[in-house]
């Protein structure tokens, strides 16, 4: 458990001895919790209808109704005592896939309390350095100040808590409990947060992970200039002082059958990410200078040398296109162009990064779809067609359209293909692949994760369902939360009883209200142009404390108010 753990647990038995006082008499609840004002409005509003009742007691339909308002009231009276006056959340945290405490961690920077601000991120984000980076950060697009001045720069501010946090915030940890354990298949987001959340449940976790170090895609697949690998280790290596064993360069099918692991295991975890690139299936796909995207990130970022001259085309519209096209820049390209079916609406990369890429000279074009590579040995060009978008009632994406007659021809001495990736269930048997796997997916409850062979669970990627971070890293909290009832036998009922019952409980830390101060957002410093393009040093620098503090004392406290 982490120390917000220990004291959420504290604040709940209150809460349970609020709440059995409240059904012996009225209002004892709310004192014992020491909310006056409830507890001498229930006491003394219960007492009253219980003295109207003696006084006008007589066997009526009216004295049936006074009856039932009274255990109505009775019942409010046990509810309010368990679960106190309804919170109010900001539009940020609602809209945040992993629920976190925007508000009051915001007012923590305000007054620089870093440490504290990084124990109330990590309550639901066991990624902070990473999320505060690369996150998509739908929090933004909600905030109030959208519009009086610029939204609140929520994901850099999360970055500087996690910058400027000292080596004491490292939270005390209490060693596993239970006996039953839990394996799971891949070390990426998905996989890290439902560790995360197992262990402080008191679970003993193991990771296996394919590649020589844990991270997935966090590691191999986002460049240093997004993403270094300190960061990333460094969110790793707190995960491991918890007491998750990761063992890396384990791959599950060839060095350790599926079934043993289920032998292993209590439950398990499939997180294994969609590694697999899908391939343009095109004629001249065979030739040299057709590289896959995927493949070249990986090298960049275990430091082999790329040198890639002349125009590059980059086939794409996601991060992986973003990314290998400032690659390429860095590598020595003169020219580099991405070619995307679809407008700039409907593409699934990050706007900033791709507003990033347009300043680093990245050039890009907008309905297009590569139909043949030219050459006779080596990619000399690519013959495209224009594309037409039709929008389809009830969808959010349009459907694509070829405009007959269209083509056109560009040159091209490489290619970077970033078509997207899908998962691979080879380490799978063949009969649990039946029942688990459709549409190039793993089938799962929404709420539980669970597939339906009951103790094999699945989240991040693998799933189809939306393929970010912080949705990995929530999913992996879903599943944790699976893991636990279905280890510890809890029935559909029960299961909803505990959910009725569970909300957040104010976490304890108060920071004094203040008016927020009025402005423009502060954008975070950028590395030089010059320097940006010529190697692979992080490009957004993050604010200092200063710029921080200013920064989040522009919050309104949305839910404070």
């Amino acid at each position: 458990m982490l120390e917000i753990d220990i004291e959420r647990e504290r604040k709940k038995r209150k809460r349970k001895i609020a709440f059995v006082l409240s059904c012996l008499i009225p209002g004892l609840g709310q004192f014992f919790r020491k909310r006056i004002a409830a507890g001498i409005f229930f006491f003394s509003v219960f007492f009253f209808m219980v003295w109207l009742i003696h006084e006008i007691w007589q066997f009526n339909p009216g004295i049936i109704g006074t009856f039932a308002g009274l255990l109505i009231f009775h019942c409010l009276n046990i509810i309010d005592a368990y679960k106190g006056p309804t919170e109010r959340t900001a539009p940020c945290e609602d809209r945040c896939p992993a629920g976190i405490d925007i508000s009051l961690y915001i007012a923590l920077i305000s007054e620089e309390r870093f440490d504290e601000a990084l124990k109330i991120i990590r309550d639901r984000m066991p990624l902070p350095s990473i999320c505060g980076r690369i996150c998509y950060h739908p929090c933004e697009t909600v905030c109030t100040l959208r519009q009086r001045g610029g939204s609140l720069a929520i994901e850099s501010l999360k970055r500087t808590a996690s910058d400027f946090t000292s080596s004491k915030s490292i939270q005390k940890m209490k060693s596993p409990k239970k006996r039953e354990n839990v394996g799971i298949i891949g070390a990426g987001p998905a996989g890290l947060s439902a560790a995360y959340f197992l262990v402080r449940m008191g679970y003993p976790v193991t990771l296996y992970e394919e590649e020589k170090e844990p991270g997935g895609l966090l590691i191999f697949g986002i460049p240093e200039f997004r993403l270094p690998d300190n960061v990333v280790r460094k969110d790793i290596n707190f995960l491991k002082k918890m007491g998750i064993v990761i063992k890396t360069g384990v791959r599950v099918g060839k060095n350790f059958e599926f079934n043993k692991l289920r032998e292993k295991h209590n439950a398990i975890l499939i997180s294994a990410g969609s590694l697999r690139s899908t391939a343009i299936d095109i004629p001249g796909k065979e030739l040299k200078g057709i590289f896959n995207a995927l493949a070249l990130l990986k090298k960049v970022n275990q430091n082999e040398k790329i040198i890639l001259k002349g125009r590059v085309a980059v086939i794409g519209g996601g991060n992986s296109a973003f990314d290998a096209a400032r690659c390429a820049i860095r590598c020595g390209a003169d020219d580099v162009t991405i070619f995307y079916r679809r407008d700039e609406k409907e593409m699934p990369g990050i706007k900033e990064e791709l507003d990033n890429a347009l300043k680093e000279g990245v050039k890009i074009e907008y309905r297009t779809t590569p139909v043949r590579f030219l050459g006779k040995d080596k990619v000399e060009g690519i013959e495209f067609i224009r594309t037409e978008l039709i929008k389809v009632k009830g969808k959010k994406r349009s459907r694509i359209k070829q405009k007959e007659g269209s083509n056109f021809k560009v040159d091209a001495d490489a290619v970077l293909v970033a078509t997207g990736q899908v998962p691979d269930f080879s380490f799978l048997t063949s009969t649990i692949s039946e029942k688990i796997v459709q549409d190039r997916r793993i089938t799962v409850n929404p709420i539980t994760m669970e597939t339906p062979i009951a103790g094999i669970f699945a989240a991040g990627d693998i799933i189809g369902k939306k393929r970010t971070v912080v949705d990995a890293i929530e999913m992996g909290r879903k599943a944790a939360k699976g893991i636990d009832w279905f280890l510890r036998g809890v029935g559909k009922i029960r299961r909803l009883i505990e959910q009725f019952g569970e909300f957040d409980y104010p976490l304890p830390y108060t920071v004094p209200r203040r008016k927020s101060v009025s402005g423009k957002r502060k954008e975070q410093k950028l590395l030089d142009s010059e320097k940006a393009i010529t190697s692979f040093l992080e490009v957004e620098l993050g604010y200092t404390q200063e710029e921080a503090k200013k920064e989040a004392s522009r919050c309104l406290q949305c839910s404070r108010r």
